[in-house]
């Protein structure tokens, strides 16, 4: 995969608005981990927050998936009107896959900078294979949020939620697939995108190169 240097692509409008979903998706993840290492200064009890962590963390799961359809407000509107009725992250993964059967990201890291044609930069891309939220996770972890979000019935027996990874690890997880990940929209379009910890998040308009491997 070649590329220009990073820098955001001015032809697309449609840009910004995933810009404000990536942002979105990253201040929330801040704010899941400073209540992780802030119970002893945050007021209230150990359940209270874990509420609160995943609260957060189901919002950032619903952000990643209606991003994908940012470049078609037509079809983003009606898959969001239909997901209204949709608490299972399965039937919203599969809502999605009907109007964009590649919506979810797909990570990678840089493999290779060096000169190419025309005195540009070309830069290589290799795709991530695991260590990220996988969509199986997705589905896992949305489920999970959304069982912990939601009051119990006193009556039934009170049995513990699995969460398979401590907090700190789904938020790594959840960043280990957005930091540098392809995205692929309903118009054929693909984007190159950058979401930093920290700093300017970037997309760009993905081009194949032949030449590359």
């Amino acid at each position: 995969m070649s590329q220009s240097p990073p820098g955001n692509d001015p032809s697309s409008p449609d840009t910004s608005i995933y810009i404000q979903c990536m942002s979105e998706v990253r201040e929330r993840l801040d704010a899941v981990m400073l209540l992780a290492f802030s119970e002893k200064v945050f007021k209230g009890t150990s359940d209270f927050l874990l509420e609160t962590q995943f609260l957060q963390l189901r919002k950032v799961l619903e952000v990643m998936a209606f991003a994908s359809l940012t470049a078609n407000q037509a079809k983003y509107a009606a898959a969001h009107a239909k997901f209204a009725t949709h608490w299972n992250a399965a039937r919203m993964l599969g809502c999605l896959e009907e109007i964009n059967p590649d919506f979810y990201p797909m990570p990678a890291v840089v493999r290779k900078v060096a000169p190419g044609p025309n005195a540009r930069i070309r830069w290589e891309y290799q795709v991530v294979r695991d260590g990220f939220l996988s969509r199986d996770d997705f589905v896992f972890l949305y489920d999970t949020s959304s069982m912990i979000v939601h009051t119990r019935n006193p009556f039934s027996p009170n049995t513990p939620v699995e969460i398979r990874y401590d907090i700190p690890v789904w938020v790594e997880r959840i960043r280990s697939l957005l930091r540098i990940h392809f995205m692929h929209f309903v118009d054929d379009r693909r984007w190159l995108v950058y979401v930093p910890d920290v700093g300017k998040i970037v997309v760009e308009t993905a081009m194949s190169d032949p030449s590359v491997v």
